[in-house]
């Protein structure tokens, strides 16, 4: 029974990740096709700090927001899939 609910915790994890990737491609938003969406969340934060704001106001349409955006992209499309991977020294 308790390998029957880790597999369900990290199908959940998997399906979560997933979805929040999918979703953000899929939802015709074009600060995410664009690759600035790290842009507007550096602006909409929870707690906004000074490296936030330094981040909106340096990192409009620059390669390294843009970067950030991609590798958050990448990360929530293929990362889950790590979840599934039966030895601990892949995960």
């Amino acid at each position: 029974v308790p390998s029957a609910i880790t597999f369900g915790y990290r199908w959940l994890l998997t399906r979560l990740y997933l979805g929040a990737g999918a979703v953000k491609l899929l939802s015709c938003d074009a600060s995410w096709r664009d690759l600035s969406a790290v842009h507007w969340h550096f602006q909409s934060q929870p707690l906004p700090n000074v490296l936030g704001k330094f981040a909106y106001q340096n990192l409009p349409n620059h390669p390294v927001g843009e970067a950030m955006t991609l590798f958050v992209l990448m990360l929530e499309l293929s990362a889950p899939f790590l979840f599934l991977a039966p030895s601990r020294e892949v995960r």
